[in-house]
């Protein structure tokens, strides 16, 4: 019975996961690069065990790097610097052949890294591409959010740094609250006891809603501990930890700025 021939893989582009592993890529390559160049300074023999080092070093870091489906694995799995193409050949005329192709090798090892500096060159346009993307999702959303919010971060989020963003807009609102309760008491308070003081039951500095009525009692209470909860629990970490957040989750933070924004737009008094 005659026995199937198996289909050999179709060749695919390595895919990259960041510019980083781009850059390891290219470190691992240089070091193969420089290891050639050094058996040629040193005229290292054709079947010294060096050579055979190097070779083995090359073919594991080009299947790591670019994978086992890459035209450039596929091309050069066996990869060698010289193919001894006779037979019964002096040691001599095999090490002429030896030297002359170790030029050949320092081409090859520079054409693969100058491939992943270009591979570097494409995932920045996609990653920039993506940047836009984003942008551009998040644009209608602008007009959602309060004008001192927009002003204050909306250049922050649009060049990616969002936990930035976030903080700017919550010492807007932080900075709104602390000009009533310094014209109104001529003292300086901030964050969480701020807002329990400017926003007080008993001798608020800014109302709400109508304190004569319980559900104007509850509103004025329950946005006291919003205001306070915004300082202490998403202000304050983002301050002193340079926290990373997602453009979404940075967005959601804005809008909850602008809601306190919008709010103390429609404050009985101030």
């Amino acid at each position: 019975m005659a026995t199937k021939k198996s289909t050999p893989p179709q060749p695919e582009i390595k895919k990259f996961d960041s510019l980083a592993e781009i850059d390891r890529g290219i470190a691992k390559l240089q070091r193969r690069l420089e290891e050639v160049k050094q058996l040629q300074i040193d005229h290292v023999w054709h079947n010294d065990q060096q050579v055979d080092n190097v070779e083995q070093r090359i073919n594991r870091d080009i299947l790591e790097i670019f994978g086992p489906t890459s035209p450039e694995y596929l091309r050069n799995q066996h990869y060698r610097i010289t193919y001894i193409s006779y037979a019964g050949g002096s040691d001599a005329e095999y090490q002429r052949d030896f030297e002359g192709d170790l030029p050949n090798a320092i081409t090859f090892l520079q054409g693969l890294i100058e491939n992943l500096e270009e591979a570097k060159i494409d995932f920045s346009d996609s990653d920039n591409l993506a940047s836009n993307s984003s942008k551009n999702a998040f644009e209608p959303m602008w007009a959602l959010i309060h004008k001192r919010i927009q002003l204050t971060s909306q250049i922050k989020f649009e060049d990616g740094h969002y936990a930035d963003a976030v903080e700017s807009a919550l010492k807007e609102v932080n900075k709104r609250v602390k000009e009533s309760f310094l014209k109104c008491r001529g003292e300086e308070r901030d964050g969480s006891d701020l807002m329990f003081n400017a926003f007080s039951i008993k001798n608020p500095v800014i109302v709400l809603d109508d304190l004569g009525t319980e559900s104007g009692k509850n509103v004025q209470e329950g946005y006291t501990q919003i205001f306070a909860g915004v300082m202490r629990g998403i202000r304050n970490p983002n301050a002193h930890d340079n926290l990373l957040i997602s453009p979404e989750r940075a967005m959601h933070y804005l809008f909850l700025a602008s809601l306190l924004m919008y709010k103390l737009d429609e404050a009985v008094s101030t």
